[in-house]
């Protein structure tokens, strides 16, 4: 998406770089008999309301939906499950799901962290939720992936007061 930067950058359009590169990935996949799943990115959290997040990732999503579409692979919109997640819990509790912290409380982070791009620890966690409870449906129409799919587990128990580790307060709405 980086287009300042011509090292990185490749185009998502029909006959784009980025979807040449999801297709080789596909076909490399397939040619090792695994079972590619294209995933689209987590939304950034770039609020421009209380309730509403802006669209930072362009055509890129959409790229890859069709172009899961045009090979005949399963596909989980993260981009669309996230955005509909982080704007339901609003701008100010979705913040904890990004790299977003005070200074002083990591050693290589000396100056604290303002980044709505990436995911904390819980933010990783609820991103992983919700591709896993879309894997696991994800063989009824692709059965092909049922052992896949059946071979997911979600934990039900986990409620909004579940600690995991020393530094982490996990919680699922």
């Amino acid at each position: 998406e980086k287009k300042q930067d011509e090292s990185r950058y490749t185009d998502c359009c029909e006959n784009g770089e980025f979807r040449k590169n999801l297709e080789f990935f596909v076909k490399k996949i397939k040619e090792k008999k695994a079972l590619p799943i294209l995933l689209t990115p987590v939304v950034r959290r770039n609020f421009i309301s209380q309730t509403e997040i802006e669209n930072t990732h362009g055509d890129y999503p959409l790229a890859i939906i069709e172009t899961a579409k045009k090979l005949n692979v399963p596909f989980v919109d993260i981009t669309s499950l996230s955005k509909k997640y982080f704007e339901d819990i609003g701008d100010e509790k979705s913040k904890s799901f990004f790299m977003n912290f005070e200074k002083g409380i990591y050693s290589n982070y000396q100056d604290g962290k303002n980044d709505n791009s990436h995911l904390s620890p819980d933010g990783a966690f609820c991103i992983s939720l919700l591709a896993a409870e879309s894997f696991c449906s994800m063989y009824l129409e692709w059965p092909e992936y049922e052992e896949f799919s059946k071979s997911i587990v979600l934990n039900e128990n986990i409620n909004n007061d579940v600690e995991i580790d020393d530094e982490y307060l996990m919680w699922r709405s």
